[in-house]
């Protein structure tokens, strides 16, 4: 391998270093791993980002695809992954993504499975953790010193000294406290001062999603990798661009540059709070499509990271994280700000991270009470034609689901790009030049457009540096700004009281543009004016996923070109549908300074399907909607939904708070109660007088193992009896429960568990819960999990309890009794199934068809890699993606859901559903005890204690009202 440190700039020419520090890269990369050929970009593969699949063994792929960085990290808690297996499936990824568009600066692969084995060790002599990020692989942008690495920021002079222990940041040294592995670093432009990432040390980062295209600037590298799925998510720094300009390149990735982070999640959060830690959900550039949030500058954990322009504080430069997630960019965040950067890093607040604004924004949320503002354009640039759109479809949504929506007209955004521009610019380009100077390199061009080609060209363009006196002078124009622009914030006066540590007056939050264009063509970046004003503001700033270029909706638009402006001109031209087709788009949802709590709050509602609307509001794929709305529903579907809202005594269960968990609480082991409401308001609901009802919320687990978060409710007299489950058989993702009152009456306490996904259908991670309908083990974990939760709260109830269910809670408490005799519970006395569900399949049509459909969600939540499409039309995916928006129950659903056109001619012969459904089914297997039950089990375990009584006359509904005095006696 070579040895860099041997390489001195004053001895070799600029050609010669660069060619060593390449050689010296791709020798990191194992020989496995490599190409054998380079991957030319032609037309048929320029999306990259699923390329590595090809490459990767079924397991590495199931590793880097299918999980949050929260929920991998808790597969490695549980063992299911070792930390060594994802540092190598992550560190093979991200490997491909760099042979594929160039995005790595450092390889640390050796370093960072020697640390993944240890952490596997800790973990497996002490039981536990490292911290929340334990085994976790991040990347980082190069400019994070990490020690036995060289941080050149893209300058040929600055390698060959390699980072010590003592020299490594902070941040990166909180990272490796929490337990992540750091296994790369990313590349960035020269001095970090482009909106295109190109050096002449690594060379140009092409965006992962069109490789013809840009992955933005200055932390582009970060942006493809995380595009890419190479890294879950990673951490960026911003200072006027890069965060948000990487954005259009990855998909629900936070990402740090316009152009790469279109589809990524990004965050910026407030400088002089977190500034070093925050970039947080995968990579945003401008032109990488992905969700980030970038906290604007505070030095926060900046100690030891390499920067341009230190000491400048005009517009400081901050770091944040960028992922694939808003969770993530929450796990991140609370990672960071736990280890409390203030005692080191004097430019930091003490302010912890704030959960209760989360919970407030949630509650507002469901009540319509959040104002937005929303800007179309910044008069400077005027958007592409997708922009324009995705932006105009984000505010119908919006108002027509009842949120205020107005338009924003604030101090031109001219002033701030001056001020931005003013900063870079400052020292006339003399201390870029001065490290281009140190191994005799030319400026790349994109460097070259804002600073020239030499120090003196730089002097010609952009005269003399500025004095004291000027700097002063811009140091008050950026104040008189922020203080003109929130004052105009304040006149755009809010419906409702702000969130806990907000402002209380004006809008909650800005939605506008992340970038004029989804992408730039190579070397013609050019405008960040839309990022840099949240930077001049020092606001707190996530961009988000909003959709896609479509050729076929977004084509050139005629405009009144008399009076546009030279940059608005040549960007508005450089339009061309078919190059930027099938782009990501982002937008930035905007609040305060110091609200990066509320930022990503917001956003992470206004992407959450089936809570704000019946449809999410900015989609979380870039895939066009397949539901349908609810004024476009057959008349007797819209009677069947309105007849089950009336039943709905309190609303839906969405919108009670009750129901919204702590985000990203710590994962607690099944029968845990999570939250419990001891004495609730039994007026909102149909009960008898003297009823007592409580509710919580308890940690459940699927038939794989998976943690997951359930509610129930408990009611009784006192004195209480034997406690009673009674399982609710419901379809759809509301929670009501109608449990048997003759039980209560005759002095019993009721537990009545949701099955998981129903009431409580997001755990703490805001992943969702899906509801696997019909999946037998599953629900028998709910209800034995609900016991235990119950006994825990309520000490006086009986060890002893009974089991009762009809429906699908007949088929859920028949597997209870399945399960006693795998995993016996103290207690259980016995199990009544009434009209239980047990072999799914041998059901005469439509019937079959419909069960099968209604499963179909829960086979895709157990095994991402089986597409959905294999079994079910494009027309069947459009109901079942109705029936989850407008919460169809049964009355609804069975309409929805009938039909030859929902599943494929030879769906039954899908290997992975035959395969699913063996699983989940009822009966032909050894039982505990059970009250109700068919022949087939019965003679195949003659030995066990089974009743079988009949109901002539009798159908499936009312079944349980007529044999409730049979099985109480």
């Amino acid at each position: 391998m070579a040895d860099m440190s041997k390489h001195s700039a004053e001895t070799q020419d600029y050609k010669s270093i660069a060619a060593a520090k390449r050689a010296d890269l791709e020798s990191r990369i194992p020989q496995e791993w490599r190409f054998e050929t380079p991957i030319t970009c032609t037309d048929d593969i320029s999306n990259m980002t699923k390329h590595a699949l090809n490459y990767l063994t079924t397991r590495e792929a199931d590793i880097t695809e299918n999980y949050t960085a929260g929920q991998l990290v808790e597969r490695i808690a549980r063992r299911d992954y070792s930390a060594l297996e994802v540092a190598k499936a992550f560190g093979r990824r991200a490997v491909i993504a760099h042979q594929l568009t160039n995005c790595l600066s450092e390889i640390l692969l050796s370093k960072a499975f020697e640390q993944a084995a240890e952490l596997d060790a800790h973990l497996a002599d002490t039981g536990t953790t490292v911290g929340s990020l334990h085994g976790l692989p991040v990347s980082l942008k190069d400019q994070f010193r990490v020690e036995g690495t060289e941080t050149s920021m893209g300058f040929l002079g600055l390698l060959g000294n390699k980072e010590t222990k003592e020299s490594e940041s902070h941040v990166v040294k909180a990272l490796k406290e929490a337990g992540a592995v750091i296994f790369v670093k990313t590349n960035v432009p020269s001095g970090m001062m482009a909106v295109e990432t190109n050096n002449n040390i690594v060379g140009y980062t092409s965006n992962a999603y069109n490789r013809n295209l840009s992955s933005g600037g200055s932390s582009g590298g970060e942006a493809s990798l995380i595009a890419s799925r190479g890294s879950l998510i990673g951490l960026g720094t911003d200072i006027g661009e890069n965060f948000h300009i990487k954005v259009l390149e990855f998909p629900y990735n936070v990402s740090i540059d316009p152009f790469a982070r279109r589809r990524q999640w990004s965050l910026r959060s407030q400088a002089f709070r977190r500034q070093t830690f925050l970039q947080e959900s995968g990579q945003h550039s401008m032109w990488t499509p992905a969700s980030e949030i970038t906290l604007p500058s505070q030095p926060r954990m900046l100690i030891l990271v390499n920067n341009q322009m230190e000491g400048q504080n005009i517009v400081p430069s901050v770091i944040g994280p960028i992922g694939h997630s808003p969770s993530d960019l929450g796990l991140m965040m609370k990672t960071l700000l736990s280890s409390k950067p203030w005692i080191s890093d004097p430019n930091v607040i003490s302010l912890p991270w704030r959960p209760d604004v989360t919970e407030e924004v949630s509650s507002q949320a469901a009540d319509r009470k959040l104002k937005f503002g929303v800007m179309r354009w910044d008069g400077i640039v005027m958007p592409h034609p997708p922009i324009k759109r995705v932006l105009e479809e984000t505010v119908i949504k919006l108002r027509s689901t009842g949120f205020e929506v107005v338009e924003w007209d604030p101090p031109s955004h001219s002033e701030a790009f001056d001020i931005l521009f003013k900063v870079f610019t400052a020292d006339s380009g003399q201390s870029i030049h001065s490290l281009l100077s140190l191994a005799s390199e030319p400026p790349v061009p994109e460097l070259a457009l804002s600073y020239s080609t030499s120090a003196s060209a730089a002097l010609s363009a952009l005269g003399l540096p500025m004095t004291i006196n000027a700097y002063w002078d811009l140091q008050k124009k950026s104040t008189v700004f922020r203080e003109r622009y929130f004052e105009y914030w304040n006149t755009t006066t809010a419906s409702i009281t702000a969130t806990a540590g907000s402002n209380t007056t004006g809008v909650d939050a800005v939605i506008m543009p992340v970038a004029p264009s989804a992408s730039v063509e190579k070397g013609e970046g050019k405008y960040f004016g839309y990022t840099g004003v949240g930077n001049v503001l020092d606001a707190s700033v996530i961009t988000v996923p909003a959709g896609t270029v479509d050729k076929g909706r977004d084509g050139k638009m005629e405009r009144d070109m008399k009076g546009v402006g030279d940059m608005d001109r040549v960007i508005w031209e450089s339009y061309d549908p078919e190059v930027f087709d099938g782009m990501p788009v982002g937008l930035q949802v905007m609040c305060r300074r110091l609200e990066e709590e509320k930022v990503l709050a917001i956003a992470t509602e206004l992407q959450r399907p089936g809570k704000l609307s019946n449809q999410t509001i900015i989609p979380l794929s870039n895939t066009p909607s397949l539901s349908l709305t609810m004024d476009t529903l057959p008349p007797i579907i819209q009677e069947a939904l309105t007849f089950e809202k009336s039943n709905w005594v309190n609303g839906s269960v969405h919108d009670d708070v009750f129901y919204k968990l702590q985000p990203d609480s710590p994962t607690s082991p099944p029968g845990t109660p999570l939250k419990v409401e001891e004495d609730t308001d039994t007026a909102k609901y149909l009960l008898p007088p003297a009823t007592a009802m409580s509710r919580f919320i308890y940690q459940s687990e699927d038939f794989q193992r998976s943690s997951v978060p359930a509610p129930q409710r408990v009611s009784g007299l006192v004195p209480q009896k034997r406690a009673m489950m009674d399982t609710p058989s419901l379809f759809g993702h509301k929670g009501p429960v109608a449990t048997p009152l003759i039980l209560k009456a005759d002095g019993y306490v009721v537990v009545a568990p949701d099955y998981a996904g129903l009431g409580v259908s997001e755990a703490p991670s805001r992943q969702p819960v899906i509801h696997q309908y019909l999946a037998g083990p599953s629900h028998a974990n709910d209800i034995v999990y609900a016991v235990h939760a119950a006994q825990r709260i309520f000490s006086d109830l009986s060890k002893d309890f009974v089991v009762i269910g009809h429906s699908q809670g007949g088929g859920a408490t028949w597997t209870t009794a399945q399960r006693q005799s795998i995993k016996p519970v103290p207690g259980l006395l016995g199990v009544i199934a009434v009209s239980p569900v047990t072999t799914l399949m041998n059901q005469p049509e439509p019937l079959v068809s419909l069960i099968a459909a209604a499963i179909c969600p829960g086979l895709a939540s157990v095994n991402e890699n089986v597409p959905l499409f294999d079994v079910v039309t494009e027309e069947g995916q459009q109901k079942l993606k109705t029936a989850e928006t407008v919460g169809a129950g049964v009355a609804a659903g069975i309409p929805l859901l009938t039909g030859d056109s929902i599943l494929k001619e030879h769906w039954m012969e899908n290997k992975h559903f035959q395969s699913y459904h063996q699983v989940i089914s009822n009966g032909g297997r050894k039982i505990g005890a059970l009250l109700l039950a068919v022949d087939k089990t019965a003679k195949l375990f003659p030995s066990s204690h089974i009743e079988f009584f009949p109901l002539p006359g009798v159908s499936h509904v009312p079944a349980l009202q007529t044999s409730q005095r049979l099985w109480m006696e």
